[in-house]
């Protein structure tokens, strides 16, 4: 830990300090284990692409694969690092740092997978996602398949792609910051996965609220950040929902 991540502080559990985040996972890897990989994330493939990105790094207990998941549940270790042993089209197995074994069906390694520490270029012939892409862009901003679209990235997934979009790691303060501006393309994207995320159900359910905060401690400006040119009435909807939620 001390080594992956000197630059940003000295790690002590015992003031719980978070885990490692991606870059320093892959440096961790490639210079104390010698393995030379890459972090393919759920904010450029859908969760079915990483599934498939799993697969192609032939995991097993001679050949670990460490991929992030979520345990949104579990307290602070909500992402986790864990090892990949064992894929198929029906279950997967992966090895826990904490002590135990698990095994669970792949389809809900789909949900809750976060990134993957694979072998270079096992990405190749897999088409990362490109909101700018004609096609995609008139599925995020066409009310008809938006739903269809967002319900198949479970909210932890939602989560990391949100934090992607919206803010940068600051070394210096081992914080996210904001970022200065948003394109309008990524502001609907923004806005299009909290409208879901506050439809009510297990996406309410599931503590978002504080992941939120968690990136962008001053939600107001936040809201003001992600405010749209155009008057379509359902961001200025998603905006009013989110300022109520935060003036509760």
């Amino acid at each position: 830990m001390d080594y992956a991540d000197s630059e940003t502080r000295s790690f002590n559990s015992a003031n719980a300090d978070g885990g490692l985040n991606y870059s320093q996972t892959i440096k961790a890897l490639k210079e104390i284990v010698n393995l030379n990989v890459e972090n393919s994330y759920v904010w450029d493939y859908t969760p079915r692409q990483m599934i498939s990105i799993a697969k192609k790094s032939n995991p097993s207990r001679e050949n670990p694969i460490e991929i992030a998941l979520s345990y949104e549940k579990q307290g602070r270790d909500g992402r986790h690092s864990v090892n990949l042993v064992e894929i198929s089209d029906s279950q997967v197995t992966i090895i826990n740092p904490w002590g135990r074994e698990e095994t669970f069906p792949t389809q809900e390694l789909e949900k809750r997978i976060l990134s993957i520490s694979n072998p270079i270029g096992l990405d190749k012939g897999i088409s990362k996602i490109d909101i700018n892409e004609p096609v995609i862009k008139l599925k995020i901003n066409n009310n008809a398949t938006k739903d269809e679209l967002l319900n198949k990235i479970s909210v932890e997934q939602k989560f990391e792609i949100i934090q992607k979009i919206t803010s940068t790691w600051d070394v210096s303060s081992n914080s996210y910051k904001l970022n200065n501006s948003f394109s309008e393309s990524d502001k609907k994207v923004v806005l299009n996965i909290l409208d879901d995320m506050l439809k009510g159900g297990e996406a309410q359910n599931i503590d978002w609220y504080p992941r939120l905060k968690f990136i962008a401690p001053d939600k107001p400006e936040l809201l003001q950040k992600l405010e749209l040119t155009s008057t379509d009435a359902i961001y200025v909807n998603v905006k009013d929902k989110l300022l109520a939620e935060h003036l509760k």
